[in-house]
Formats: C-alpha cells, sequence, structure tokens
C-alpha cells in the first residue's frame, strides 16, 4: 500500500467519525418528563421495587426517577438527610447517577 492510499483511508476514517459524532450530537434527544410525583409517591414506588434508575443532581435538589416500564418522573421535595432514601434506593438495587446541579437538565 503506497503513502496515498494510507492517507485516503486515515482521512475516511477521521470523515467517518466525525459524521458519527456530529449525528448523535442532532438526533440526541433529551429527556420527556411529563409526571411529577411527590417524595411519598417516589418512596413508595422503590419499596415496592417499581423503580430501576434515579439521577440526582449532587445538590440533592433534583431527582429524576426512571421505573421499570420506562416511565420518567421528576420527584419535589427531597429531604435534608437523604440517608434513608440512598439505603432504600440501595437495598432495591437501584442504579443511581449524581450529575453536577448544572448539567442535571442536559
Amino acid at each position: 500500500m503506497d503513502i496515498r492510499s494510507y492517507l485516503r483511508l486515515v482521512a475516511i476514517g477521521i470523515l467517518a467519525i466525525t459524521i458519527s459524532a456530529c449525528a448523535n450530537t442532532y438526533f440526541h434527544k433529551p429527556d420527556v418528563v411529563t409526571n411529577t410525583w411527590k417524595y411519598s409517591q417516589f418512596t413508595d414506588k422503590v419499596q415496592r421495587g417499581e423503580i430501576t434508575k434515579v439521577r440526582m443532581s449532587n445538590d440533592g435538589i433534583k431527582v429524576l426517577a426512571q421505573t421499570k416500564d420506562g416511565m420518567k418522573a421528576l420527584v419535589n421535595s427531597m429531604p435534608e438527610d437523604r440517608r434513608q432514601l440512598f439505603d432504600a434506593l440501595s437495598k432495591n438495587n437501584v442504579e443511581i447517577t449524581i450529575v453536577p446541579a448544572k448539567d442535571f437538565n442536559r
């Protein structure tokens, strides 16, 4: 393989990666959330094993919960002391992701 063929393959590879990254960014859709739960509703669902994932802002104010059927809901009125919540989430094998508050809505 001569140098021109090699450079052409490298250029095509870089172009493919760039197009893929741009397409991923363009077609990525943010979470659409239409439900809002009270904290008590959320903890009831956690205890019943209905919650699979939780995304929480690092300041603990914003929480996005996802159920087994894929429904997502924002949780209102988080308590100051969240130890019991984390214990319940852990006990029920809920995947927890903590994100910076400024990045929560991305």
